[in-house]
């Protein structure tokens, strides 16, 4: 991972700070990667577009190195994280105005750059039909060679999962 790529996973894992103020501070700085060298960018920002405890839990956290364990946990974890900064990042996701920080990825990665893509996104409560119909629409359209693309929560996305 990059130092860019590792500056967006952090922010991306800073939980309690909403998706403008990610963005915002990325577009911030010419260089994201310089997030580690200069960290009081994004605090001053923070500071004046959150509030002062959104500033002061960044810095605080900062200052005790959460961002290795952050960063750590994702590399250690099987994941492969795909940033807007990779060759891999779907350019159709580019031209989304919330467009995700990171995509989290496991298995075939370069099955991100494959045309033919149809994403399954549902409720974790989906009623027993519903989840029978996902796997089976799933599978044929795998079956057919279309890349399904979902999440990982229990429910619809599962059934996605175990349809392709």
């Amino acid at each position: 991972m990059t130092l860019k790529e590792k500056a967006i996973v952090y922010l991306d894992g800073l939980t309690h700070l909403e998706y403008k103020h990610k963005r915002s501070i990325i577009d911030l700085y010419d260089d994201i990667g310089t997030l580690f060298e200069n960290p009081s960018i994004c605090y001053e920002y923070l500071l004046n577009n959150a509030s002062e405890s959104y500033a002061k839990t960044f810095i605080d956290g900062f200052k005790r190195k959460i961002y290795e364990n952050i960063i750590s946990e994702i590399e250690n974890s099987g994941y492969i994280v795909v940033t807007e900064q990779s060759k891999l990042y779907p350019t159709s996701l580019l031209n989304i105005d919330f467009r995700p920080l990171c995509l989290y990825c496991l298995g075939n990665v370069n099955l991100l750059s494959v045309k033919n893509k149809f994403s399954i996104v549902g409720s974790r409560k989906t009623l027993p039909e519903y989840l029978k119909y996902t796997t089976n629409i799933a599978g044929e359209l795998s079956n057919s060679g279309v890349v399904i693309v979902t999440g990982v929560a229990n429910g619809a996305d599962k059934s996605a999962i175990l349809g392709a």
